[in-house]
């Protein structure tokens, strides 16, 4: 089971920034009203330019696209996929910690369930990554 816990880890974060395209991202203020995929609409559109910068808006789909990476390369089982899910996972995270932070200033009063969903992938890639290190070491002792 252990040998398999960075993988289910990783799914759950994929899930997390898959989910972040209909959530909302914060919870008060500018763009509570709005999914994450309407408010990277908005972001992109240049309406909030004197807030947020435009090419954070277009950065946002970064963490779903990721996800859905994560998710369609999970049952390949090649060195080549599995660097690709960790590329893909550092990329979601380093994504959806940039933009939650962003947007809702790092007050946890204005995340909304979209940024705790985003913040959670992060983490969940963080210990997958952890684990999948661990295992190695594991492997490599004699």
């Amino acid at each position: 089971m252990a040998e398999h816990l960075p993988t289910w880890l990783l799914l759950g974060a994929a899930l997390g920034w898959l989910a972040t395209l209909e959530l909302h991202v914060t919870s008060v203020g500018t763009g509570s009203a709005l999914s994450g995929r309407e408010l990277a609409d908005l972001v992109s559109g240049g309406a909030l330019s004197a807030t947020v910068p435009r090419w954070l808006g277009v950065a946002w789909y970064g963490a779903p696209m990721a996800g859905g990476l994560i998710l369609l390369t999970a049952p390949v089982r090649t060195p080549w996929a599995s660097a690709a899910r960790g590329v893909a996972a550092a990329t979601a995270s380093v994504v959806s910690l940039t933009y939650t932070s962003k947007l809702t200033d790092l007050d946890p009063g204005r995340f909304g369930s979209g940024a705790i969903a985003s913040c959670a992938g992060a983490l969940l890639a963080v210990a997958a990554g952890a684990t999948a290190l661990a295992n190695r070491q594991k492997k490599d002792r004699p």
